[in-house]
């Protein structure tokens, strides 16, 4: 009787260790020593920033430009059928088409402006900047001015144009319109660059 007894204790002891071991938490394999971590690269933003800064015009006020870094006297000249005008430097002068003046270093090299309303089509301005032929593209350089819409160079790699889009409240939407010789960048863009940032909205 006693040796039943101790082969039932026995076997209770078995089951009992039997079931702690099967409600053990199984163990969590280690990490691999080898673990490769990659880093999602970081998207570049650029910086914008305004060209133009103000719109009013005071007919009092006197400008001096500075290109690239020399100072330059400058005469206020109002672009026809359009309510803007621009301070232009003594090295730019005015030049009369049929669509209003422009105001330039020559008649190849001007800066003028359109509404966008007038534009070939005015649902896509980028695409409206250019000619029939003309590759559209962004200059990084000008990138980084909020009003910028894109650039055009003809199909001989020669003539170029940017555009940068001006809103007043009181006038229509109105591009303006760099053209130049691409191979005089480096010398017409700074000019055409600072008397950009001062046209003026005249207030009839």
């Amino acid at each position: 009787m006693r040796v039943i007894l101790r082969i039932c204790s026995i076997l209770c002891i078995a089951a009992i260790v039997s079931c702690s071991n099967n409600d053990a938490a199984p163990s969590e394999p280690k990490a691999s020593d080898n673990t490769i971590q990659t880093e999602v690269p970081k998207e570049t933003v650029i910086s914008k920033k305004k060209l133009i800064d103000d719109l009013t015009y005071n007919e009092d006020e006197k400008k001096l430009l500075i290109i690239n870094g020399k100072e330059h006297l400058s005469k206020f000249i109002q672009i026809e059928f359009h309510p803007f005008g621009f301070y232009v430097p003594e090295t730019m002068e005015v030049f009369s088409f049929e669509d209003g003046s422009h105001i330039g270093l020559n008649n190849a090299e001007f800066i003028s402006l359109i509404e966008v309303d007038r534009l070939s089509n005015p649902n896509n301005i980028q695409e409206s900047i250019g000619g029939g032929g003309d590759t559209l593209f962004v200059d990084e350089e000008l990138s980084i001015y909020e009003e910028y819409i894109g650039s055009t160079i003809d199909s001989n790699g020669a003539v170029r144009k940017d555009g940068f889009l001006i809103k007043h409240a009181a006038a229509p939407d109105t591009v303006i319109d760099f053209r130049y010789f691409d191979k005089n960048k480096e010398t017409v863009l700074p000019t055409f660059i600072e008397v950009a940032k001062n046209i003026k909205y005249i207030d009839k």
